[in-house]
């Protein structure tokens, strides 16, 4: 009951904000729905339901925009290709005005991994884990063994999307604990990252769900090579560069990396 009308409230608050004041066009927010009914004064650029539709794997394509001074994006680059992120970005970059600000947050398999290495009690493991447990185990009927930990830390870089009922859910990968960790302690936080993704079956990987890695320092390069300068690491709630922050869900900060850009 209480999310239904909490749907109602954001959705009466998007649709009259949008009909009084529209959006605007010089603020993208790159991988968000107008479904989600939030901050509506965000230009939302997705694959479908956002007010740009683009599939930014169909490369190459036109960006319809101009005048870019803020961008944002949150937990959307690990849905897409190496390919993809770089040409967008591009795309972006082409854009905006000298000046404008970008501010991006994706998983950061170093955090993912170290916890599982290194960190007493597993906290991110265990918060995956106990997701899974309630979302796959409890409320979908999943064998049990997607709660197993090593599989929350798993199907955090390396899961697909099933649509069941009216729900997208992202299902993690599943190899046994031997073998995760048998492969954790022969390779890199970067070869181990490339292995999960490489459980994907071609069918499961064309759902994008969770199909890249990311850390800061492939982060950072990639905005380097476009152009992208005063490159800096952020914090939940804190923009150096004065970006909206009212767009952020802040749930996600413990696992991830926030990086700031100006062009």
């Amino acid at each position: 009951m209480i999310r239904i009308i909490k749907d109602v409230i954001f959705s009466s608050y998007f649709h009259t904000y949008r009909t009084l004041l529209g959006r605007d066009s010089t603020k993208f927010a790159l991988g968000e729905s107008k479904l989600a009914r939030r901050n509506p004064s965000w230009t939302m650029v997705d694959i479908r339901d956002s007010d740009l539709n683009l599939d930014f794997e169909n490369i190459p394509y036109a960006l319809d925009a101009h005048d870019i001074r803020m961008c944002y994006s949150s937990h959307m680059f690990e849905h897409i290709s190496d390919d993809a992120a770089r040409y967008l970005l591009e795309r972006v970059f082409e854009k905006m005005i000298q000046g404008a600000t970008l501010r991006i947050e994706v998983p950061c398999v170093d955090k993912i991994l170290d916890d599982y290495r290194y960190t007493p009690n597993r906290p991110i493991a265990k918060y995956f884990s106990q997701s899974n447990e309630k979302e796959l185990v409890g409320q979908r009927g999943f064998d049990r063994k997607f709660a197993e930990e090593h599989i929350g830390t798993l199907g955090a870089i390396s899961c697909h999307i099933e649509k069941i009922g009216d729900d997208y859910v992202h299902t993690p990968v599943y190899v046994s604990k031997a073998t995760f960790e048998s492969k954790l302690s022969e390779l890199n936080n970067e070869y181990f990252s490339k292995w999960c993704l490489s459980l994907q079956t071609a069918d499961q990987y064309k759902t994008h769900g969770h199909i890249n890695y990311w850390t800061k320092r492939k982060l950072v390069g990639l905005l380097e090579d476009i152009g992208f300068r005063d490159i800096t690491e952020a914090t939940t709630k804190k923009t150096f560069f004065d970006i909206d922050l009212s767009i952020e869900r802040t749930h996600r900060h413990f696992y991830s990396v926030i990086i700031e850009a100006r062009k």
